[in-house]
Order: C-alpha cells, then sequence, then structure tokens
C-alpha cells in the first residue's frame, strides 16, 4: 500500500486555536476541547489537491473502494481502495483475494509462479501503478513496460490484465470520489473465462472460453483442438478429412456442433436456469443429437467455469495492508 503524508502546516491555525481555547484546563477537559475543536474545524484543501472552476476539492474526503464481483479466471477478485483527505488522495491499495481469504501480494507462490512465465514482478508492478495514481491524482496512469513484448495469447499478455483491473477500478473509485459517495462500489467481472480439459482417446481436447455478464454467460466460442507430434495445432473445425467422416456419419460437422452448443450455453432463459449458488444461470445445455461425447465435454467446461467465479468477501479494512 503507497501513502502520501498529508502537509500538515494547513491544519496549523486550527491547532494552535485549539491549544489556546484548552489552556489553563484540567487535562481530561482540556483533551476533551481539543478534540471537539479539531473535528469541527473546517476542512481546508492541500495545496496539492485537484480543485473545481469554484475552488472547491474535486474529490470529497472519505474512503472510496472498488471491486470486481467474482474472482477473474486466474482465482483472483481484484480490488482497489482509495482514501481523500483535504481534497488529496492520500491512500491507494491495490491488491485481489483468492476463494481462500488470501491478498494476491502475499501469495508468493502465485506471484512467482507469473514471474518465471513472463518476468513480471506483481508486486512491483502494483505498487507501481498505486505510486501512479497518487502523484497523477488520477487517470490515465502510465502502463509499466513489461520485460518481453506481449505475444496474443500469451503469459506476458495475460499479466496486463493487471494493468487493465487496476484502470477499471481507478475510474469506478475516483468517480465516487468525486460524487463524495463513500463506501464501495461492484464492478462487474466479464472475465474471459477459459477452461480446458485433456486429451481423449484421439488426442481431441476441448477449450471453452466464456464472457459473463451479471451471472450469466453472454457470449462464448467453443472447440476441440489436437496437437500433433510436430507440436502444431490442428482444430477439428479445420480438419477436412475428419469433418467430412463425421458429416457422412452424422449429417453434421463440427463447426455446426460448436455454435449449438454455445448459443444454447448464453441463450438459456433465466427462468429455466438454476437459482441460487454461484453457478445460478449455469444449466447444462441440451446438446446435439449425435454428438453426446462433445455435449458432455462443453458441459463440464461450462460447469468448471461456473464453479471457478467465486465472490470473495474483502478485507475489513481494505485500504489498509
Amino acid at each position: 500500500m503507497t501513502e502520501l503524508m498529508l502537509r500538515l502546516s494547513e491544519y496549523a491555525g486550527v491547532a494552535g486555536v485549539a491549544q489556546r481555547t484548552a489552556r489553563g484546563l484540567p487535562a481530561a477537559i482540556a483533551l476533551a476541547v481539543l478534540a471537539v475543536l479539531a473535528g469541527c474545524a473546517p476542512s481546508q484543501p492541500d495545496p496539492g489537491a485537484l480543485l473545481s472552476p469554484s475552488g472547491a476539492p474535486v474529490y470529497t474526503d472519505g474512503e472510496y473502494v472498488a471491486a470486481y464481483s467474482a474472482t477473474a479466471a486466474n482465482g483472483w477478485q481484484p480490488f482497489l481502495a482509495i482514501r481523500v483527505r483535504a481534497g488529496l488522495i492520500t491512500t491507494v491499495r491495490y491488491d485481489a483475494m483468492s476463494a481462500a481469504g488470501i491478498p494476491v501480494t502475499e501469495a508468493e507462490s502465485f506471484t512467482e509462479q507469473l514471474r518465471l512465465d513472463t518476468g513480471v514482478v506483481l508486486g512491483a508492478l502494483i505498487a507501481e501503478l498505486e505510486s501512479s495514481l497518487i502523484l497523477r491524482q488520477g487517470l490515465p496512469v502510465p502502463v509499466p513496460p513489461l520485460p518481453v513484448a506481449p505475444k496474443d495469447g500469451s503469459a506476458e499478455l495475460a499479466a496486463l490484465e493487471w494493468v487493465s483491473w487496476f484502470a477499471v477500478l481507478a475510474r469506478s473509485a475516483l468517480a465516487a470520489a468525486r460524487e463524495g459517495v463513500p463506501g464501495q462500489v461492484t464492478v462487474p467481472m466479464p472475465g474471459p473465462y477459459i477452461a480446458t480439459d485433456r486429451p481423449d482417446e484421439l488426442g481431441w481436447s476441448g477449450r471453452l472460453v466464456v464472457f459473463v455478464s451479471g451471472e450469466r454467460p453472454v457470449a462464448a466460442s467453443f472447440e476441440e483442438l489436437r496437437t500433433g507430434a510436430d507440436g502444431s495445432t490442428t482444430s477439428k473445425v479445420d480438419d477436412t478429412s475428419y469433418a467430412q467422416r463425421y458429416a457422412a456419419r452424422f449429417e453434421l460437422t463440427p463447426a455446426t456442433v460448436a455454435a449449438e452448443l454455445t448459443g444454447q450455453l448464453i441463450g438459456v432463459k433465466a427462468e429455466d436456469a438454476d437459482v441460487g449458488g454461484d453457478t445460478a444461470g449455469w444449466t447444462p445445455v441440451d446438446g446435439v443429437s449425435g454428438a453426446t461425447g462433445t455435449t458432455d465435454r462443453f458441459n463440464a467446461l461450462a460447469a468448471w467455469i461456473a464453479a471457478s467465479r467465486r465472490s470473495v468477501a474483502l478485507p475489513h479494512r481494505p485500504w489498509r495492508r
């Protein structure tokens, strides 16, 4: 957590009045007078605070928290907490919680694996984002450079999620600070959620990608892949010989099966969905006649994604680390 100490000179006048008023009184009464006068004194904006054209601070004093509604595909639920004093953002904490209630900044196994996969030191990345928000007193914050240029679908690109999540959460928290509404703002976690399984006896494995709105899957893609001896990957959709044999036997194609399954997943009516729990709205799809194995695989992957989405309790005082 990054903190900026408030400039005390702005409060010297208030403190002086309180001390002169309390002078000569019994110690207990003097302390009470000091506390009351200091608490009732008008708040003066810090010299570094952002001001509106009228001269009033842009941010209202208070503590504001923005948190995603559920854990992401990596099992962490990000949140951002800020504290505003005298119109100035003084404290920022960016972190994420696991279903077990562990902050990601304390999860050494996860952060070390991320470093090995991407070269990104998550603790340093988080500290830089926190410091940038305090220094700029707003968005955008500069994106810290990654050790390796990200490639599509790579682990390096996944590391950028932490920067993206920070920007989204900061936007919500700062909006609440401008409106002067302290407390927590919940931001929907859309995903993407990605689930894969092990290859079957023919070497095919499934890959399901789902985007979520609220508690409902609203977009999805599904494919079955096979990795060859040379390391190349083939999709059932692009395997012409397999598609021809499949079509001749079942009068279906891998493409139509995938389209039907994903269409059923995102088209399930809310009144037909299971009610309650983390899997609300994720009922198994009816599937496609002649594609029982693929249907079972699809439902298993969808169930795994639904179960992996958790709503985690934040720390009691989330702005403290």
